[in-house]
C-alpha cells in the first residue's frame, strides 16, 4: 500500500513536514481505496454491442404507463453496465407528480397531484387513491432495482456496486410537511453502504442524507445546505 511505501521518507522530517507528507499519502490512498472498488477490466455485456431502440412510444399523456418504466429501467441498467455514464436521474413523473393513473383503477383519472393528494379527504394514514398511487411508483421502483440486481458487474451485480438515492418533493403530499421526509438508500454503493436496514432519524435536516451521499462516494464536503438545514456531519450507522 502506498501508506506503507511512504513510512522510511518520513524519518527525520520536522513535525510540519510529516504532516505534509503524511496528508499527501492519505490522498493517495483514498484513490487506492476507490480503485479498489472498481470492476476488473471485463468486457462490456453482449448488450452493449446490440442496443436497440425501445418500442414503446414517450408518455405523452402524463401517465407513467408500465410499459414506459420498464423500457426506461432497461436503459438506465444498460446505459449503466455499458459504462456510457456513471450518474443518472430517473424521475419517474412530472414534477409535482402531476400525473394520472387510469391504468390502475376507474377511479384514478385524476390529476395525482392536484385532486387526488390536495383535494381527497383523509390523513397521513388513510387516503386511499394517493396510497393507491404511492404502491404503484413503489411496484417501478421495485422494477428498477432487482433490474439493476440482476445485472451482473465485475464479480458481482450492478445493485451492489451502485448508490441509489430515492425520494419525493415533500413528506405528507397534502399538505406538503417536512417531517417524518422519506428516504431511501438502495444497493451497496461497492460496499460503502451497509445496506437491509430501516433508520429513524427525528428532527433531522433532509441536508444531512444529502451530506452522507457526497462522503459515502468520495467527495471532499464537509458541509451542506443552508440556515436551519446546514449540516455538518453524515447520518450515524448508515455506512461500512
Amino acid at each position: 500500500p502506498f501508506l506503507q511505501d511512504g513510512a522510511p521518507p518520513q524519518q527525520g522530517l520536522g513535525a510540519a513536514d510529516r504532516q505534509r507528507v503524511e496528508a499527501h499519502l492519505e490522498s493517495i490512498r483514498a484513490i487506492e481505496r476507490r480503485l479498489v472498488t472498481e470492476p476488473p477490466d471485463t468486457p462490456p455485456p453482449a448488450a452493449c454491442n446490440s442496443v436497440m431502440m425501445p418500442s414503446v412510444g414517450k408518455d405523452a399523456q402524463s401517465e407513467a404507463p408500465p410499459a414506459v418504466n420498464t423500457a426506461m429501467v432497461a436503459l438506465s441498467a444498460l446505459a449503466l453496465s455499458c459504462e456510457k455514464t456513471r450518474v443518472l436521474s430517473f424521475m419517474f413523473s412530472l414534477p409535482a407528480a402531476h400525473v394520472y393513473y387510469p391504468h390502475l383503477a376507474s377511479n384514478m383519472n385524476d390529476d395525482f397531484h392536484d385532486t387526488v393528494c390536495h383535494g381527497d379527504a383523509g390523513d397521513q394514514s388513510n387516503q386511499p387513491r394517493v396510497d393507491t398511487g404511492v404502491l404503484y411508483a413503489m411496484r417501478c421502483l421495485n422494477e428498477f432495482l432487482v433490474k439493476l440486481k440482476n445485472t451482473a458487474y465485475g464479480s458481482s451485480n450492478l445493485l451492489d456496486a451502485t448508490f441509489v438515492y430515492v425520494t419525493s418533493d415533500t413528506a405528507w403530499g397534502k399538505t406538503h410537511t417536512k417531517t417524518e421526509w422519506p428516504v431511501l438508500f438502495a444497493g451497496k454503493a461497492g460496499g460503502r453502504l451497509r445496506g437491509d436496514e430501516h433508520h429513524n432519524f427525528p428532527n433531522e435536516s433532509l441536508s444531512r442524507a444529502l451530506l452522507t451521499i457526497a462522503q459515502t462516494m468520495g467527495g471532499t464536503l464537509t458541509e451542506i445546505g443552508l440556515d436551519a438545514g446546514r449540516s455538518t456531519s453524515a447520518l450515524p450507522g448508515v455506512r461500512v
